[in-house]
C-alpha cells in the first residue's frame, strides 16, 4: 500500500475508469470520484477528497509524468497498488532502496520477485522494520507502511539532515499520517497529512507482538 499527498488545485471531477495506461495501469475507483486523462507521456488524475484508487501496477518511466489534481488543500487521495510490490515503485524513483521485512518467508519472496523484475537497486532485509536499517544510514527518505504508536527514534536518527520520514502513528485503530523533516541534527518539523488506518508496526520501537 502506498499513499501520496500532493498539492491542491481546483478542478471538477467525474468518475471514469479506463481499462489501462502504459505506466501506471489498471486504475479502479473504489471510493469517491476520479477522472483520468492521458496526454502524450503525462497522465493526469483528478480526484474528489478522500478518493481511493486501486492500481494494478504503478511505475513511472523516464520522461513520464503522473499528476494528481485535488479539489482543495484539505483533500487527499489513497492509492492502493495490488499488482506490484511497493518497493519496486520506490526502486523506479530512487537510486538505492533498502526495504525491511520482519517475516522471513515474505522477505525471501520479495527479494526473488524484485530480482526477477530486474530491480538490482532494491535490497531486501529480514529484520525488525521499527529499527530501520542502520548499515545504509543516513537516508534522504524513509517510508513506513504500518502504524506505529509514535515515530521510532531509530528511524529519526537514521534520517540525513534535510531527509523526510513519512509514517502513520497513533493508536492501533486510528492514526495520523505525518511527514517529518529533519531540518538540523536537533530540529524536526512534523506535518499532519490526515487521518489514516494501517496495520500495526510490530517490533522493538513499534507495537509488541501478540502471543
Amino acid at each position: 500500500m502506498s499513499v501520496w499527498r500532493l498539492s491542491a488545485r481546483a478542478e471538477s471531477t467525474s468518475r471514469s475508469t479506463p481499462s489501462a495506461f502504459p505506466n501506471p495501469n489498471g486504475p479502479q475507483v473504489k471510493a469517491g470520484t476520479a477522472s483520468f486523462n492521458q496526454s502524450g507521456s503525462t497522465l493526469s488524475v483528478t480526484n474528489s477528497p478522500g478518493a481511493i484508487i486501486q492500481w494494478q501496477s504503478f511505475s513511472i518511466g523516464s520522461g513520464e509524468t503522473t499528476k494528481f489534481i485535488q479539489q482543495s488543500s484539505s483533500s487527499a487521495v489513497l492509492n492502493r497498488v495490488v499488482g506490484q510490490d511497493p518497493s519496486a515503485i520506490l526502486g523506479t524513483l530512487a537510486r538505492e532502496v533498502e526495504t525491511v521485512e520482519r517475516i522471513a518467508e515474505l522477505a525471501a519472496a520479495a527479494a526473488e520477485r524484485l530480482a526477477g523484475l530486474g530491480f538490482s537497486n532494491v535490497h531486501v532485509h529480514h529484520s525488525d522494520g521499527s529499527l530501520g536499517w542502520p548499515p545504509g544510514a543516513p537516508y534522504e527518505a524513509i517510508a513506513v507502511a504500518a502504524g506505529a504508536p509514535r515515530p521510532p527514534r531509530a528511524l529519526l536518527d537514521q534520517l540525513a539532515v534535510g531527509g523526510r520520514l513519512v509514517l502513520p502513528h497513533g493508536d492501533v485503530d486510528h492514526q495520523r499520517l505525518v511527514r517529518i523533516t529533519k531540518r538540523a541534527a536537533d530540529r524536526l518539523d512534523e506535518e499532519d497529512l490526515g487521518e489514516v488506518r494501517f496495520v500495526p508496526l510490530l517490533g522493538v520501537e513499534g507495537w509488541p507482538e501478540r502471543r
